[in-house]
C-alpha cells in the first residue's frame, strides 16, 4: 500500500507539475500574444509623420536652411527693385492685355505682364541663334535670373561648377509647346532641347557645370513651393549642398478658365471678390545652410505639403481640413508656437471659394490663441496670380518686407467678404498700408495651394543680425571695387549701386562675387570710394580676350624713395600692419624700433635702405594675400634682395640683416657739399663706412644711401661690404645658393639688375619703385586690379567682414544687366484667326445617333427666357435630374467663369399632391414626358 500509494502520490505530484507546466506555457503564449497586440497597437499610435518631420525641422546651428540670394522679374517690374517700388505705392500691375488682341467676350483683356519676353543673351549662355528661337521665354529668362541671383548671393558662378547642386524649377503649362511641336514642323527647329519644359531645369545644369537633381514639379498654382518642399529637404537629408529653386510663368495663349475676373483686380478677401487675373513671373532663389551663407535674407524654418484627396464637392473645390491639418502639422514638426506668427503672406485669390475656404482654415488653425489679430495679406492683390511661379514672388514679397521692416499693403481691399468669418470678427486682419512689423520674432508663414488640392506651406524667420552704424565701417579706408558685366551699362549700374550707399557689408558680398573672371563678361570697371564721396572711376572694354589666358605677369622692384610716406598710408591696412609687427619683432634685437617709426611720424629712427626694404616687404605681403602670383622677378640695386626673398633664396630675418648692416655701412658717410680735396680717408669700422675728413665738420649735409653707394670713389669698401655679406648670409648655403647670393648682392652694390632675362613682349611689368628698365610698359597696381586677368583678392586688403552679412545690405541682383542685342521669336497667338472666329458664326450638323448630343436627363431644360426666370424642364420620372435641371436654371445668373459649384440646398419642399397632379394631366392629354413649369426667384434666391 505504500508503495502504491507513494506511486500515486508521485503520480499526483507528476500531473500536478505537468497541468503547472503546460498552464504555464499556455499563458506564456498567451503573454506573448498580447504583447504583440500592445506593440502593434504602439505602433500603430506612433505619429510617424509627426516624428519625421521633427527630424528634418530639427537643427544644429550651422546647419540651418537659409535663402541667401534672390532675383526675379515680374509684371511691369524688370526686377525686385521695381517690383518693391511698385508693392509700396500700390500700384495695380494687371494693365490691359499687350500679348493679343481679342473681343471674345469670355476672354478678359486684362493681363500682368513681363517686359521685353523675347530678350535673351545668347553669346553669354553660348546658344546658337536658331536655337534660341525655340527656346522657351519661361527658361531663357529663368537662366538669367539665375545667374543674378547667384551674384546676389555673394557667389561666383564658378563656386558651383562640379559641386552637389541641385535645380528645382516648379512649371506648369508651357504655351511654347504648340508653336515649335505641332504648328511648326520644319526640320532642325531644336524645339526638343528647347521647348521641353524639363530642360528648365537640365540647361541650367549644363550650363553651370552642376552634379546635384535636376528637375522640374507641377502641381499647378503650388509648383514653386512644392520645389522649395524638395530643395529644403534634400538639403537636410545631405544629397545636395545648394539649392537653386524657381518659378517660372509666362501667358501667350488666351485660353479660358473658369475663375478669371472681368475687370483685371484680384480682390481678395473683399465682398467683391469675383476672381482673379493671370500675370506673369519669374523668381529664382539660392539655398544654402547658413554656415556656408554670405548673405541671408531669411531662415527656412520649415517647409510641409500635403493633398486634399478626394472631395466630395469636386476636384476642383478646395479642403478647408487638409489645410489646416497641414498647418497644425507644420508647426508641431517644427515645435514653434502657431499662434506666434508676425504675418501670414496667404494664397488668396480673390475666388468665391478659394477665399472663405483657405481663411476658415487659418481661422481654425492659427488664430484661437491669439491675443492680437493675426495679419494676414496676398501679393496676388498687387500684381494677379502668377499660377505655378506665385510661391516664389509671395517668398520674395516677404523678403522685401523683412529687408525693409515694412510689410507691403494688400491694394483692392474694402469691405470682408462675410462668408470669412476671421475677418468679420477681427481675428485676421488685411494689410493695407505699409505696415511695419509688430514684434522682433519675424516669423512668416507662407501658403500656397494647386489647383487640384496639392496644398503646401512654408515657414520663414528673418535674419535678426541687424545694421551696425548703417554699414560704415570702424576704418576710415577707401575701398576699391572692381567689377565686370556683359556691357558697359551693367559696369556702370554696378558701380553706381555702390555709390548709393556706402556700406563695407555690401562691397564684401561685391569682392567676393567678382573676384575672378567671370567667363564672357567684355567689360571691366574700377572704383575707389569712401565714406564721404566717390574719388576716382574707369571703365574699360576687353578686346580680343579669352578667359583662360592672360599675359605674363613681371614685378620689378626698385629705389624706394619715398617708402616712409608710403608705410605711413599702408599701417591702416591690417594685413601690412600685421607684417610690419613681424619685422619689428626681428629688428628689435638690434634695437631698431619700426613701429615707432611709422607711429610718430618720424623716419629718423631707421635708415633709408632699412626703411625702404621694409615698405617693400609689406607690400610683397600684401600681393601674397591678394593671391597675385607673377611668373618673374626682378630686382634693381636694393630690390635685388625682395627678389631673392620672394624666390625663397633669403629668409625674412636674413634680408632684414642684410638690409640693416647695409643700412649702418652707409647711414654715417657723409660727404660736403663743397669739398675741394681730392683724396679723403675713408675707413671701414664696426661694418659702417665713415669719412674721416668729414666727420669733423657739424655743418654737413647727409647725402641719400642710395646715391652713395653709386659713387665710384667708393668702390674698394663696397668690396669689403661685399665680403662681410657674403660671410653673414652664405654660411649655411649650398653652392648653388652661395652663387645666386654672391649675385644678389653684387647686383645691390654695383647698382646690377638681378634677374637679368628679357622682359617678353605683351607681357605685364609691375614695377614697385626706381627701376631704369625700358623694354617694356609698366602699369599701376590700380590698372593692374581693374583689368582682373590677375584675380587679386581684393577684400584681403581691408579689416575683415564677418559673415553672413546683416539684414538690410544691398541687393546685387536689380543692377546686372545684360547683352540684349537681337530679339528671340515669341510665338503670337493668331489675331486674325481668333477675329474671324468670333466674328463669324459656327455650323454644326447633328444627327440623332450622334452621341455628344444626345439627349439626356440632365440635359432637360426646353425652354427658357431670356432673364432666366422661367423654364420648361421635362419631366422624366427621375427626382436626381429634375432637381438638377433646377439647379441649372440658377446657374445661368452665375458667372459661369468663377469657380461656382453648388454643393448643397439648404431647403427642398416638394408640393406631392400638386406635382402629381400636374404630371398625370399632361400624361392624360399623351404627352408621357411632360414640360414642368420652373421658376427662379433672385431676390429670395428660390427656385
Amino acid at each position: 500500500m505504500t508503495g502504491i500509494s507513494g506511486l500515486c502520490c508521485r503520480a499526483e505530484v507528476i500531473s500536478d507539475r505537468t497541468i503547472k507546466w503546460g498552464a504555464k506555457t499556455r499563458r506564456t503564449k498567451m503573454e506573448e500574444s498580447n504583447n504583440k497586440t500592445d506593440i502593434s497597437k504602439e505602433e500603430s499610435e506612433i505619429n510617424y509623420n509627426l516624428r519625421g518631420g521633427r527630424v528634418i525641422a530639427t537643427v544644429e546651428h550651422g546647419e540651418e536652411i537659409v535663402i541667401s540670394g534672390i532675383s526675379g522679374c515680374f509684371p511691369n517690374s524688370n526686377n525686385i527693385h521695381e517690383f518693391r517700388d511698385n508693392l509700396f505705392n500700390k500700384v495695380n500691375m494687371v494693365l490691359p492685355n499687350r500679348r493679343w488682341e481679342m473681343n471674345h467676350p469670355e476672354i478678359p483683356p486684362w493681363l500682368g505682364t513681363i517686359p521685353d519676353i523675347e530678350q535673351y543673351d545668347t553669346g553669354f549662355f553660348g546658344v546658337h541663334e536658331r536655337q534660341s528661337h525655340s527656346m522657351d521665354p519661361m527658361l531663357t529668362m529663368l537662366q538669367e535670373k539665375a545667374i543674378e541671383a547667384i551674384f546676389d548671393a555673394g557667389l561666383h558662378p564658378a563656386d558651383l561648377q562640379n559641386t552637389k547642386t541641385g535645380v528645382y524649377i516648379g512649371i506648369c503649362f508651357s504655351e511654347n509647346d504648340r508653336t515649335w511641336f505641332f504648328d511648326n514642323l520644319t526640320p532642325n527647329t531644336y524645339a526638343l532641347t528647347g521647348s521641353k519644359r524639363s530642360m528648365v531645369a537640365h540647361r541650367l545644369s549644363y550650363f553651370l557645370k552642376l552634379k546635384g537633381p535636376s528637375y522640374t514639379t507641377d502641381t499647378a498654382c503650388s509648383s514653386s513651393l512644392y520645389a522649395l518642399e524638395q530643395a529644403y529637404r534634400a538639403l537636410r537629408m545631405g544629397e545636395i549642398d545648394t539649392a537653386i529653386v524657381g518659378g517660372t510663368n509666362i501667358c501667350l495663349h488666351p485660353f479660358v478658365m473658369g475663375v478669371l475676373c472681368k475687370d483685371g483686380s484680384c480682390k481678395v478677401f473683399d465682398e467683391q471678390g469675383n476672381g482673379y487675373a493671370r500675370s506673369e513671373a519669374v523668381g529664382v532663389l539660392v539655398l544654402q545652410r547658413s554656415k556656408h551663407a554670405k548673405r541671408i535674407y531669411s531662415q527656412i524654418v520649415h517647409a510641409k505639403t500635403n493633398c486634399d484627396g478626394y472631395t466630395e464637392e469636386g476636384l476642383l473645390f478646395p479642403s478647408k481640413d487638409a489645410q489646416k491639418q497641414l498647418l497644425i502639422e507644420l508647426y508641431e514638426e517644427c515645435q514653434i508656437d502657431r499662434y506666434s506668427l508676425s504675418f501670414l503672406e496667404t494664397h488668396g485669390t480673390g475666388t468665391f471659394v478659394g477665399d472663405p475656404e483657405e481663411c476658415s482654415a487659418i481661422d481654425d488653425a492659427l488664430t484661437k490663441g491669439r491675443t492680437k489679430p493675426l495679419i494676414i495679406g496676398s501679393v496676388k492683390s498687387n500684381m494677379g496670380h502668377s499660377e505655378p511661379a506665385s510661391g516664389i514672388c509671395s517668398i520674395i514679397k516677404v523678403i522685401i518686407g523683412m529687408e525693409t521692416g515694412l510689410i507691403p499693403p494688400n491694394i483692392h481691399f474694402n469691405k470682408p467678404k462675410t462668408e470669412i468669418k476671421g475677418l468679420v470678427e477681427g481675428r485676421l486682419r488685411v494689410v493695407t498700408e505699409k505696415t511695419p512689423f509688430e514684434d522682433d520674432r519675424g516669423l512668416v508663414g507662407i501658403s500656397t495651394f494647386g489647383f487640384g488640392g496639392a496644398n503646401s506651406h512654408l515657414l520663414l524667420r528673418w535674419n535678426p543680425k541687424t545694421k551696425v552704424n548703417n554699414g560704415l565701417p570702424k576704418d576710415n579706408l577707401p575701398r576699391l571695387v572692381c567689377l565686370s558685366g556683359r556691357t558697359e551699362e551693367s559696369v556702370t549700374s554696378l558701380l553706381d549701386s555702390v555709390t548709393e550707399k556706402f556700406d563695407a557689408e555690401y562691397i564684401k558680398l561685391l569682392h567676393d562675387g567678382f573676384r575672378t573672371n567671370v567667363e564672357n563678361h567684355l567689360y571691366r570697371g574700377y572704383m575707389i570710394v569712401s565714406r564721404l564721396d566717390e574719388i576716382t572711376r574707369s571703365k574699360t572694354i576687353l578686346r580680343n580676350y579669352f578667359p583662360n589666358t592672360s599675359p605674363t605677369l613681371y614685378v620689378a622692384f626698385g629705389e624706394l624713395y619715398n617708402w616712409y610716406n608710403i608705410g605711413c598710408e599702408l599701417m591702416a591696412l591690417p594685413t601690412f600692419s600685421t607684417f610690419i609687427q613681424k619685422i619689428h619683432k626681428l629688428c628689435l634685437k638690434q634695437n631698431l624700433n619700426i613701429l615707432e617709426t611709422f607711429s610718430n611720424k618720424s623716419n629718423n629712427n631707421i635708415g633709408e635702405v632699412l626703411g625702404s626694404v621694409v615698405v617693400h616687404l609689406g607690400l610683397i605681403e600684401l600681393l601674397r594675400s591678394m593671391e597675385v602670383k607673377p611668373a618673374h622677378l626682378l630686382g634693381y640695386s636694393y630690390g635685388a634682395l625682395l627678389s631673392a626673398y620672394c624666390d625663397g633664396l633669403l629668409s625674412l630675418e636674413e634680408i632684414i640683416n642684410c638690409a640693416t648692416t647695409i643700412n649702418k655701412a652707409t647711414s654715417n658717410l657723409r660727404l660736403e657739399a663743397n669739398n675741394n680735396n681730392d683724396q679723403e680717408t675713408t675707413t671701414m669700422k664696426d661694418g659702417n663706412i665713415t669719412n674721416a675728413e668729414t666727420m669733423k665738420s657739424n655743418e654737413t649735409d647727409y647725402f641719400s644711401s642710395f646715391e652713395i653707394l653709386k659713387n665710384k670713389k667708393y668702390s674698394h669698401l663696397k668690396d669689403l661690404l661685399l665680403q662681410n655679406l657674403l660671410k653673414d648670409l652664405t654660411t649655411q648655403k649650398s653652392e648653388k645658393d652661395t652663387t645666386r647670393v654672391n649675385s644678389v648682392i653684387n647686383s645691390i652694390l654695383f647698382n646690377r639688375v638681378f634677374n637679368t632675362e628679357t622682359v617678353a613682349a605683351n607681357s605685364v611689368l609691375l614695377q614697385i619703385g626706381y627701376s631704369p628698365r625700358e623694354e617694356t610698359e609698366d602699369v599701376t597696381a590700380i590698372s593692374l586690379f581693374s583689368s582682373k586677368r590677375y584675380n587679386p583678392q581684393i577684400s584681403k586688403l581691408y579689416p575683415d567682414i564677418k559673415l553672413p552679412v546683416s539684414r538690410g545690405t544691398q541687393m546685387i541682383s536689380p543692377y546686372i544687366k545684360w547683352r540684349h542685342s537681337k530679339p528671340k521669336t515669341i510665338p503670337r497667338y493668331n489675331i486674325e484667326i481668333a477675329t474671324q472666329a468670333n466674328l463669324s458664326g459656327r455650323s454644326v450638323k447633328i444627327q440623332i445617333d450622334d452621341n455628344e448630343w444626345k439627349d439626356d436627363g440632365f440635359r432637360a431644360i426646353q425652354s427658357c427666357d431670356k432673364y432666366a426666370k422661367k423654364a420648361l424642364i421635362k419631366w422624366e420620372d427621375n427626382w436626381v435630374t429634375f432637381l438638377d435641371n433646377m439647379l441649372q436654371l440658377k446657374i445661368l445668373h452665375t458667372d459661369t467663369r468663377l469657380l461656382y459649384i453648388p454643393t448643397f440646398i439648404n431647403r427642398l419642399t416638394i408640393a406631392a399632391k400638386t406635382h402629381s397632379k400636374t404630371v398625370n394631366s399632361e400624361i392624360l392629354k399623351g404627352d408621357k414626358t411632360p414640360n414642368l413649369a420652373v421658376y427662379y426667384d433672385a431676390i429670395t434666391d428660390r427656385i
